[in-house]
């Protein structure tokens, strides 16, 4: 459908018959949302935010590659962190930037809590002095540690303590 409106349909019913999946089924309300004043210039510029998002898309798998090739060497460190349910790849090599490679001592859930807690002071700080971006950064870097101490609750089925995230 959008690539329709980019090329200029703009009849309604045309352009609702190229509904997918769920929509088929709101035929009638998809007509009346797709009458109105779509412009070519609307069009257009619906094609330059598709191209956009299509480079963003290529610009993040070319960083995604870059960032396996760099912690390749970090496997053995990465894959216990990725076997936690919860915990996706991602958030292991957030885990384990925040709390380093030294793995040869048992961690423990305090450590992960005392991180994150580390994690939110640093987000309040940046939230105050580096902007909205940097609050940004550390706010996710914050909910990966949680998810972290959350899913050491469940597979240690440890008592609950305060959490650091609201």
């Amino acid at each position: 459908m959008r690539a329709a409106l980019v090329a200029g349909e703009r009849d309604p019913q045309v352009l609702a018959s190229l509904a997918l999946g769920s929509l088929k089924r709101k035929r009638p309300q998809l007509e009346l949302a797709l009458t109105g004043q779509c412009t070519a210039h609307h069009g257009t510029l619906l094609g330059l935010l598709l191209e956009l998002i299509e480079m963003l898309d290529r610009q993040i798998a070319t960083l995604d590659q870059q960032i396996g090739v760099l912690v390749a060497p970090l496997q053995a460190q990465i894959a216990p962190l990725d076997s936690i349910p919860g915990v996706d790849i991602i958030a292991a090599r957030d885990i384990l930037a925040e709390m380093g490679t030294a793995m040869s001592r048992s961690l423990n859930l305090s450590e992960f809590v005392v991180a994150s807690k580390r994690a939110q002071k640093r987000k309040a700080e940046a939230k105050e002095a580096q902007g909205e971006k940097a609050y940004k950064a550390i706010a996710e870097e914050q909910r990966a540690l949680q998810s972290l101490c959350d899913a050491a609750y469940t597979v240690n089925d440890l008592p609950r303590v305060q959490r650091t995230v609201s």
